[in-house]
């Protein structure tokens, strides 16, 4: 029987793959720092080359990433060996590269939305020695800053109870023109976008095997009741148990 040659035996071609590969991604050793990066990482988030983060960049200790993004639990866990996603996560910028159409401009506000999600590499002992992330970019936000500004606000107050009065003193707008400016930018109202991150929060916690769908309602702050379970399934097309079977299938 013949037997087929190992292509990744070769760890040059190994890396050249992975820099083509056409999907973000990032690797890190068991003390956060960055030891790879391809060149869609690069582009993504507009880094001239893999020497501005290779050595330099650290997961488990940049303030952006565990403080101002709220990513600190899933760096940890990442580091602890688990494999999880974290689902639209906002991840400010300030230009992009990939081409003029998508160009933002030189605005600390301005956004992407991003799924991360992290595997480990492990060692002949089993022990974790190598972290990988991987970038899917679901959307960017390109306008003006009150509106990014008010964008930023829901989504770091998602768990509390919709309350227009408090996003509209956040940017320092009335009540009517901040409305027609949101939908104007976004195609939707400030709740409609709020019961958005809710939904996606949502969904991030029925994938929890800890959670009974109850819970997992309460650590959004929803009730299981007909009213969020309709409008969940009115996003989805799925009612939360059907959600939740299917992601655990997975």
């Amino acid at each position: 029987m013949t037997q087929v040659p190992d292509p990744f035996a070769n760890q040059g071609l190994l890396a050249q793959v992975l820099n083509r590969l056409p999907v973000p991604l990032g690797v890190f050793d068991q003390k956060g720092n960055t030891v790879f990066v391809n060149q869609a990482c690069l582009e993504v988030f507009n880094v001239r080359g893999p020497a501005e983060l290779v050595g330099k960049f650290n997961a488990l200790e940049d303030p952006i990433i565990n403080r101002d993004l709220g990513l600190r639990e899933f760096v940890r866990r990442a580091f602890r060996g688990e494999t999880v996603t974290v689902l639209d996560a906002r991840v400010p910028v300030t230009r992009t590269v990939s081409g003029p159409e998508d160009r933002v401009p030189d605005d600390p506000m301005a956004t992407m939305y991003q799924n991360i999600t992290s595997f480990t590499v492990r060692d002949r002992d089993g022990a974790v020695e190598y972290v990988v992330m991987y970038f899917q970019t679901n959307r960017r936000y390109v306008g003006p800053p009150d509106i990014a500004k008010a964008i930023a606000y829901m989504d770091s107050h998602w768990a509390e109870e919709f309350n227009l009065n408090e996003i509209v003193r956040a940017v320092n707008l009335s009540k009517h023109h901040f409305c027609r400016r949101f939908k104007r930018y976004t195609s939707m109202t400030p709740h409609h976008y709020y019961m958005e991150v809710k939904i996606k929060r949502l969904k991030e916690a029925l994938a929890d095997k800890n959670l009974t769908i109850a819970q997992a309602f309460s650590a959004c702050g929803l009730t299981y009741s007909g009213y969020h379970a309709r409008a969940f399934k009115k996003r989805t097309g799925m009612t939360p148990s059907q959600y939740r079977a299917m992601i655990w299938q997975e």
